[in-house]
């Protein structure tokens, strides 16, 4: 030894011998006293179209925005009928802008007549907006009218020095789908109204260091609305503008996740094989491309795919391009309809990060349409991505509920199902991603079937599309729902039956459990009362088409009891299972495990005065929203909780369950992945290890007042017991288990995840950072003693002689 590290040694000897050993903490676990059993079904997962978990994720599609309907729309879609002198935005984008005038006006009013044609509010009316196209920071005000789900106007102010709401309280508004209404705004110096016909919607003032001038605006907020009439005036009422403003200058664009090159010019175009869009290429001036990156390449490994094309490439190709080196070329015909051409290669390097070019040379002018690829490794796993695949079968997933979430609130069964090139986008982007459907109903029961995992659909009633609120609105969307449940349920002859067999699948699917909507306290109709209403008729409904089907309601967001009694005391006899949410933000890692327990236990006593006390539990979406070791410690204590309350709490499920590594928010999935790779987040690693180490009875246990988290379970042959135990505070714990009754250990297994510190994190290049490891454990006769070290989480199995 070294001299030098000596002393070190013996400081460290000193250090050690003068801390205070952990304080025993003595449980007892009666095996001879069943508490309680746990469904299975609270390890399943919540698979959901956001962030692309499902077309370029788990669904082994390689192309992005394969038809080019996810295009750049942040700005909407505008456009002038020049018959009606009608300018339309189309896109349901958030806070889509079309601005114009002078930016020296100051004191003015703006007119306009509006009529929404689709989405969830009003209008907004832009107001003193500066820089629009220039340098530095766009400020503006907008009176946003119907605004917050079509139920307040207020003035907003957005940019720098800050944004703000201005002005007293907001005043109720709401407006209709399809009828025109006349706005004004009227701007004299600090002071700001709005009316919407004749009702005064907004009267605010100012701030002093906010600006008091510039150019106006239309605009909406995921709505969909049609302008006329549009004139601005001086406040003595002489004209300033009136007429047609000049829409954006379109630029050489084929959506997100392409590029263009080269001199020609390259647009979307409505001129579509399938869906909405195409894009064109006009290489008249040149040499001209679309392009994208990102494709992960093996050496040896064959891909398989097709485009359509229509008009004259001059020559042009597609190929796959990987550091200078063409890896394989495909060469595109003249054609003069739309025609499909084949892709098929096989890979002759390992390319990480190839790049997708389809080329008309100079003189071409050609359309493009449906572009797809597929690894043949993928082919053969019935289209899903080998990899992010076998991550998700790796824990196991007993349900899974599908297909969302907020996805579910906008999605038509009937747009994903049949030939892959003929299937409809998603009604509206959301969180990144622009789903084409290419992972519909039939793919999913194939998923659920080859994971052996029960199957959940959550069906759409039109609350969040439309705000349905009485019977007559719901039926399009209750047989929409009932030709669901025949299609997965329904005989080979029946009118749905008969399109499934069409599609390659004469059985039925037998499903079991269905949703009615999702969080609506956030949609258009967010009174339980209304839901309490609708959820009756799509039951019986769709319990006439399949009686045997299990109805879930969904319930409340977090803490909230008041939209679950509601619900509970007006339709409890309506359905079988009451879904909640609830996503608990970093710093409530330790706390939010308790206050889940005490919602279950309310919800509990709730459901026991009901008409219906059968009702269960599903906690249909849950999570830390972090991917550092917080969540695991989180995920660890709540499924303790869910297995606790196993007489009532049936299914569980979190989110997110997959998400691409360049997505911008939501950092909290299990599986995590881009072209390349996957690395699993924290509450992965805790659930596949509690899962893992499922047994069906928890047993009762005798637990010191202390930060223990602890279940202890049994197998149905008494041959092993689990201890399940997480340490969410910041020191160790020394337990001593002892085993009462009948069971006769003969040997224990402890397996310990134990981060440095809980801001730990796994990594694409580190993606065991979090992983469960073996650890020290002593058994002696009826005793078992381990250590939980701070902030750390493990799973002891005991079995017997």
């Amino acid at each position: 030894m070294h001299t030098r590290t000596i002393p070190l040694l013996l400081a460290l000897l000193a250090a050690s011998a003068s801390a205070a050993p952990p304080t025993p903490l003595p449980i007892t676990i009666h095996s001879d006293k069943p508490a309680n059993h746990i469904s299975p079904l609270i390890y399943g997962h919540f698979f959901e179209h956001i962030y692309n978990g499902g077309d370029n994720g788990l669904w082994g599609e390689m192309v992005w925005n394969r038809s080019f309907e996810y295009t750049d729309d942040s700005a909407g879609k505008w456009s002038i009928d020049p018959q009606t002198k009608i300018i339309s935005q189309t896109a349901l984008v958030d806070g889509a802008k079309l601005t114009f005038g002078d930016p020296a006006w100051k004191d003015y009013e703006l007119s306009f007549d509006a009529r929404k044609t689709a989405g969830n509010e009003g209008f907004l009316a832009l107001i003193r907006v500066n820089n629009p196209d220039g340098p530095g920071p766009t400020q503006f005000f907008w009176a946003n009218i119907a605004g917050w789900g079509n139920t307040v106007s207020r003035l907003q102010h957005l940019g720098a020095p800050r944004s703000a709401d201005l002005g007293p309280r907001p005043i109720p508004t709401r407006v209709e789908t399809n009828k025109w209404y006349h706005i004004r705004v009227r701007c004299e110096a600090s002071h700001i109204q709005s009316w919407l016909d004749d009702q005064l919607v907004i009267d605010a003032t100012i701030p002093d260091d906010l600006d008091h001038g510039g150019t106006v605006g239309l605009g909406t907020w995921e709505t969909a609305a049609d302008f006329k009439n549009v004139k601005v005036t001086d406040l003595a009422g002489k004209t300033l503008f009136e007429g047609l403003p000049e829409l954006p200058k379109p630029h050489n664009t084929a959506g997100f996740h392409w590029e263009t090159s080269g001199p020609g010019t390259v647009a979307i175009t409505h001129d579509a094989f399938n869906d909405d869009n195409a894009v064109h290429i006009n290489a008249a001036a040149g040499d001209t491309a679309i392009s994208q990156q990102h494709f992960a390449l093996k050496s040896g490994e064959s891909y398989h795919g097709s485009l359509y094309i229509k008009g004259n490439p001059a020559g042009g190709n597609v190929q796959f391009i990987s550091e200078g080196r063409s890896l394989a070329l495909t060469d595109l015909p003249r054609a003069s309809d739309w025609t499909r051409v084949p892709i098929d290669f096989t890979s002759p390097i390992d390319a990480p990060d190839a790049t997708l070019q389809i080329a008309a040379l100079k003189g071409g002018d050609i359309t493009l349409d449906q572009i797809s690829l597929m690894s043949e490794a993928a082919i053969k796993n019935d289209g899903f991505r080998p990899d992010i695949y076998a991550a998700f079968a790796a824990i196991k997933p007993t349900i899974i509920r599908w297909p969302g979430g907020c996805y579910a609130e906008q999605y038509h069964w009937k747009n994903g199902i049949g030939p892959q090139d003929q299937r409809k986008k998603s009604i509206t982007p959301m969180w990144d991603d622009y789903d084409p459907n290419a992972l519909g109903t039939d793919e999913y029961m194939t998923l659920c079937k080859k994971l052996g995992a029960q199957p959940l659909l959550v069906i759409n009633t039109g609350m969040h599309v439309t705000g349905t609120h009485n019977a007559a609105e719901w039926q399009p969307w209750i047989q929409e729902a009932c030709d669901w449940v025949q299609y997965v349920n329904g005989p080979a002859d029946s009118t749905w039956g008969k399109v499934r067999a069409a599609n390659g699948h004469p059985e039925p699917y037998h499903v079991k459990y269905f949703e009615i909507d999702n969080e609506l306290w956030r949609s258009l109709q967010p009174n339980p009362a209304v839901y309490a209403q609708a959820v009756p008729l799509f039951a019986a409904a769709m319990k006439k088409v399949d009686p045997s089907i299990t109805i879930i309601a969904h319930g409340g967001n977090a803490l909230d009891r008041r939209y679950d009694t509601t619900l509970v005391n007006r339709a409890a006899k309506d359905f079988d299972i009451l879904s909640i949410h609830h996503y608990t933000d970093p710093p409530q890692f330790q706390t939010g495990v308790a206050d889940q327990d005490h919602l279950y236990t309310d919800l509990e006593k709730l459901i026991a005065t009901s008409a219906n006390p059968n009702i269960k539990l599903d906690v249909s979406e849950w999570n830390l929203q972090t991917t550092d070791w917080r969540t695991g410690l989180y995920a660890g204590g709540l499924l303790n909780t869910f297995e606790k309350h196993g007489d009532h709490l049936e299914i569980a499920g979190p989110a997110l369950l997959f998400r691409y590594t360049g997505a911008r928010d939501w950092d909290n999935a299990f599986i995590n992945f881009d072209q390349r790779s996957w690395f699993p987040g924290p509450n992965y690693v805790v659930m596949k290890l509690w899962r893992e180490h499922y047994e069906p009875t928890r047993l009762e246990t005798d637990l010191p007042d202390s930060p223990l988290n602890l279940v202890a379970t049994e197998s149905d042959d008494h041959t092993h017991i689990v201890l399940k135990a997480v340490n969410p505070s910041n020191t160790p714990l020394d337990i001593t288990a002892t085993l009462a009754g009948p069971f006769t250990p003969a040997h224990a297994d402890f397996q310990l995840i134990a981060p440095e510190n809980l801001r730990v994190k796994n990594s694409m290049d580190h993606p065991d950072a979090i992983t469960p490891r073996a650890a020290a454990i002593a058994m002696d006769a009826h005793t078992t003693t381990f250590t939980l070290p701070p902030y750390s989480a493990g799973v002891v199995t005991v079995t017997s002689k």
